[in-house]
């Protein structure tokens, strides 16, 4: 793989703080480097890869002129992206890419069932339960070559079942030089992707389970099911309802078009569903 990018790297101070500008530079890409020290306490910020956690990657990317950035969580097996404008892309956006450049059109795309509705208007996808394990063996199931979760992990079959985010920046980095396209081109090819979540605390995990359980009977009509949740469509917009895998909760993510349309999902959820927290225990 081959790329002239100018990339901006921001490894927190975590394991990818060395690996990750080696890897690109390596390739040919004009490195540039933010939080350049490793640190045990990742420079006292968050190493969680979120939208709010990477506007000064963004302000630096801005600042010399760099073609993208790429930022990574505590462990390096997630990765997220800027634009050459400075601007988040969306982790479908990244799936989309890969897609397009690494698999044959007859297989389809893997994608977590809380990653964006708007995936199936680009590419061809089976959904699968929030996990790797899920990921994989959904995978192997449809011979998939990209699989990924809206948490930013990305499936490479051709390298393994694991995430690794140094590969995937490597690759994407690539991908771009041979689409000759830049990350900002590819956000507004693929659409606005609006959203907005909420979690829904419980005393246990059997009462967020009633709660759920209620969710998918009281509702009309009732949601379509998914693999670990259920989406339920509006003129607005959708509605995903899922249990979490780690905490007694239900999060709930509303998507829509638009800022002025999410918010009129959100009044015709509330008018849908009532009382999200169901009947009393």
């Amino acid at each position: 793989m081959r790329t002239e990018r100018g990339i901006v790297v921001d490894g927190r101070g975590g394991p990818t703080t060395h690996l990750a500008p080696t890897a690109l530079a390596r390739m040919g890409g004009h490195v540039t480097q933010l939080h350049s020290q490793m640190s045990s306490v990742f420079h006292g910020l968050s190493p969680e890869p979120k939208r709010e956690n990477v506007r000064e990657l963004g302000r630096r990317v801005r600042s010399v002129g760099g073609d993208l950035g790429v930022a990574f969580d505590g462990d390096g097996d997630r990765v997220v992206f800027v634009d050459e404008r400075g601007r988040w892309v969306e982790p479908e956006v990244i799936a989309a890419l890969l897609h397009h450049g690494l698999s044959p059109p007859s297989r389809p795309l893997v994608a977590s069932v809380d990653a964006s509705q708007r995936c199936e208007s680009r590419v061809p996808t089976v959904r699968s339960r929030v996990g790797s394990r899920y990921v994989s063996a959904t995978m192997r199931r449809y011979k998939a070559v990209v699989g990924f979760e809206a948490s930013s992990h990305f499936y490479l079959h051709r390298w393994g079942p694991n995430s690794d985010g140094i590969l995937t920046a490597c690759v994407v980095s690539h991908l771009l030089d041979q689409a000759k396209t830049s990350l900002g081109q590819l956000s507004r090819a693929f659409g606005p992707i609006v959203r907005d979540s909420e979690l829904i605390e419980f005393s246990s995990r059997a009462e967020a389970d009633r709660h759920f359980r209620w969710l998918l009977t009281g509702l009309d009509p009732v949601p379509e099911r998914g693999m670990d949740g259920a989406i339920y469509h509006l003129p607005e917009g959708s509605v995903l309802l899922r249990r979490s895998n780690t905490q007694a909760a239900i999060r709930v993510t509303l998507e829509s078009k638009s800022g002025r349309r999410l918010a009129r999902l959100r009044r015709s959820w509330r008018r849908a569903s009532g009382s999200v927290r169901g009947p009393a225990s």
